[in-house]
């Protein structure tokens, strides 16, 4: 869904998921004393303890916990150029001077200098002080009196750069390496507080002493899956002092790795938090590297936990500190014929009085991808930067707790929409889950996933946003599943499932669903394939007209020229609407006419 799968990780995917159930059976065992030797092995008391004492406890009051909003002179400092391992110290200066009051922003290239210049714009901060790559070199100095002290990698060791994250955010520590750990202790006066070279000989080792020395002092509303290669939100996940693990693949870890070892360290962690909180980064960093996106998801959402895509998602330890949003700045405007949507209790969004030309296709475009925070600020910009002459809407799919991360984000593509242009809430809902078999492994999941839908209704509510662009690993979404959409979100007005087209026929694609009492169009995706035009025409080659259709779009594979061209690919046969024109005209098209 995040990205592209290939098909090797979908098997991947679905057999992670069996030999996890084989692994949980023995681990289960084991913890119980079944297994003759091995009864000194039990579930961690701690973290059990933990999720006890929680269920009394007050959480953030949003999805995250919030600091002070940004300094207003912010420090907007180049890093493009640094090493892999001085961009990890800087990023863990970040995380921990920002923890008070987010006053470092990290400019690595693509769009970053767009988004610090945006929350000056945007009135988020008054002023920016530019360093130079050589500038920022001098940050730790300036900061120094705000550290404790190092924490020192063990390059050996993948496990203790994750390791190193959390205690730099509970301690206040500068994560460095060997080769200048030392030198920084003379430099700057930090002493080596935490020397984590030598002290394990396997990634589950490094875990399981972090679980039981590490976890009961962290934050335990959010979790983080990363691989320990990856910088990028590092400052986040030491700022707001969360849990960050990973899971080895069938290729990576190496000797350090033992999967069975780190899978009972991931059955406690998931067991130990409470339901309904995100887990940031990603499960995927390659073929084979980690449980995979399938994988990945299928664990965390059978824990009752929901995936936020970011692994490569910098400075969120300021993005998620900036004034809110507009109220409903995502709503759909007002566009030809048009009105805006609005919730129950209010009048309907409605064409005024439209016409269906019996003759025609009428499509919404429906841009995949926008659960992914970091390709909201890394990749989407171009196309609201460089529209490429595009006149007709599209369909964008975003993360409902984009409301929470990045505010700033909501605002910038809300003001730089074109006409017609609306918003869907990404798969699927508040974060990437499967809904099927949410929460399936937890005391209650119907509980479980209606606190997710609950919690998914208000921040689409929040958002402006009325309809949902679901999905499953394999296949199509069912009707049961969509029913539970339909059932969990009152406003909810229209479903666009799937990613990428799952049915053959256009009479399974687009029909009414019937559930919670109410009359609901959905839309299952159609064509996505390269050249999209072509892909749209033949997956709709033998429908009845006039048809409506969900046409898929693959955001890494369509540029914003690919948008812009699409109508006239097309032809006079197709007409490209929005989302609510969509639904209006596919009520207007029943026979009676009506919802």
């Amino acid at each position: 869904m995040v990205r592209l799968v290939t098909s090797d990780e979908r098997i991947w995917g679905v057999r992670f998921s069996a030999r996890l159930f084989l692994a949980w059976i023995l681990f289960t065992c084991v913890a119980g004393g079944l297994v003759p030797g091995f009864a000194v092995l039990r579930p961690f008391q701690a973290a059990a303890q933990v999720l006890e004492d929680e269920e009394t406890l007050p959480g953030p009051t949003g999805l995250f916990i919030k600091t002070a909003p940004p300094a207003r002179r912010l420090i907007a400092a180049d890093v493009s150029g640094f090493t892999a391992d001085l961009l990890l110290t800087l990023t863990s200066l970040q995380g921990v001077v920002n923890q008070t009051e987010p006053r470092i922003f990290l400019l690595d290239g693509g769009y970053s200098r767009t988004w610090v210049e945006w929350l000056k714009e945007r009135g988020d901060i008054d002023e920016i002080r530019y360093l130079s790559s050589v500038q920022a070199a001098t940050l730790v100095g300036e900061f120094k009196d705000e550290l404790n002290g190092q924490v020192v990698v063990d390059p050996k060791i993948p496990a203790t750069l994750n390791l190193a994250t959390m205690i730099s955010g509970l301690d206040r520590l500068l994560i460095t390496y060997p080769r200048y750990a030392e030198t920084y202790a003379e430099w700057y006066d930090l002493p080596i507080v935490v020397d984590l070279r030598d002290r394990f000989t396997t990634n589950a080792e490094a875990y399981r002493w972090a679980l039981e020395h590490l976890w009961p002092r962290l934050n335990h509303h959010a979790l983080a899956m990363l691989h320990p290669e990856v910088s990028h939100p590092r400052d986040f996940l030491i700022q707001q002092k969360v849990w960050v693990w990973w899971l080895s693949g069938t290729v990576d870890g190496g000797s350090f790795a033992n999967r069975f070892e780190e899978l009972k360290v991931a059955f406690e962690v998931l067991q130990g938090s409470p339901v309904n909180i995100p887990v940031l980064g990603y499960p995927w960093h390659g073929d084979g590297v980690g449980p995979g996106e399938h994988g990945g998801v299928d664990l965390f959402s059978r824990y009752g936990k929901f995936l936020i895509p970011s692994d490569y998602a910098r400075n969120l330890s300021v993005h998620a500190h900036a004034r809110p949003p507009a109220p409903r700045a995502l709503a759909s405007l007002t566009g030809p014929g048009e009105a805006p949507s609005e919730f129950e209790g209010a009048p309907r969004a409605r064409l005024n009085s439209p016409n269906v030309d019996p003759e025609r296709v009428y499509l919404t475009v429906v841009v995949s991808d926008g659960d992914n925070v970091q390709a909201w600020l890394n990749y989407f910009p171009r196309y609201f930067e460089t529209p490429a002459g595009r006149t007709v809407p599209v369909a964008w799919t975003i993360s409902p707790a984009a409301l929470d991360l990045v505010p700033a984000v909501v605002d910038y593509v809300a003001a730089r929409r074109l006409p017609g242009d609306a918003f869907l809430a990404a798969v699927s809902g508040i974060g990437y889950v499967y809904l099927d078999r949410y929460g399936a492994d937890t005391p209650d999941q119907e509980k479980t996933r209606g606190g997710f839908l609950r919690l998914t209704s208000d921040y689409m509510k929040r958002l402006g946003l009325t309809m949902i662009w679901p999905m499953v690993p394999d296949g199509p979404v069912k009707r049961d599943v969509l029913s539970l959409y339909a059932e969990g979100i009152p406003h909810l007005r229209a479903i666009f499932p799937d990613y990428g087209q799952k049915v053959v026929r256009y009479a399974d694609a687009t029909y009414v669903l019937e559930a919670g009492g109410r009359r609901l169009p959905v839309f299952h995706a159609m064509g996505g394939d390269t050249p999209l035009h072509a892909s749209i025409q033949r997956a709709l080659s033998g429908a009845p007209r006039p048809a409506f259709a969900h046409a898929f779009a693959l955001n890494w594979n369509v540029s914003p020229a690919d948008l812009a061209a699409l109508a006239g690919s097309l032809g006079d046969e197709y007409a490209i609407v929005s989302p609510d024109a969509l639904v209006e005209l596919f009520w207007a098209s029943q026979s009676p006419p009506g919802h």
